[in-house]
């Protein structure tokens, strides 16, 4: 099969298709964000990477609709209260992010194995089932300068030398 000349728009959606044999059956196309068909619908506090490589980023959903994706190579620490799970606290190279809920601990479990890929703040109108982890809030920080942010440098005084 040859690609199509130049100049001539491919009809199919797939780019690939010209490369592609004759009558070879393509797999269906998967949103990002789908969840698995054995998943119930509604809110889900976060989601665990599918299949054996783990994620390079970590997403944070907040309730405003913002998702912000940091490198899971810049978390540098995994902070939380071990006696309710309720507060988890990620730096991650200069940023603090703190997530504020309840039953949190199957989320810290999968941030210290390295195997979440997003962490989903509730939104009016979510509820979370009973039992299962909520996230109530994300609030992210400078925690200190970051790489590029210099402090400022003093400056002389006249006739300091």
């Amino acid at each position: 099969m040859s690609a199509p000349a130049i100049g001539q728009e491919a009809v199919s959606d797939d780019p690939l298709a010209a490369f592609r044999k004759a009558g070879a059956p393509r797999a269906p196309r998967q949103s990002h964000d789908q969840e698995k068909p054995h998943s119930p619908p509604g809110y889900r506090a976060f989601g665990l990477a599918r299949g054996p490589a783990r994620p390079l980023r970590l997403e944070f959903r907040t309730a405003t609709g913002l998702a912000v994706a940091r490198a899971y190579a810049l978390l540098t620490e995994i902070a939380y209260d071990r006696d309710h799970y309720s507060i988890i606290v990620l730096l991650f190279g200069g940023r603090k992010v703190t997530l504020q809920g309840r039953n949190l601990r199957p989320v810290v479990d999968a941030l210290l194995a390295g195997t979440c890929e997003f962490l989903a703040e509730i939104r009016g109108g979510e509820e979370a089932p009973e039992g299962a982890p909520a996230i109530t809030r994300i609030v992210t920080a400078s925690s200190g300068p970051t790489q590029g942010d210099a402090p400022a440098r003093p400056t002389a005084a006249k006739g300091d030398a």
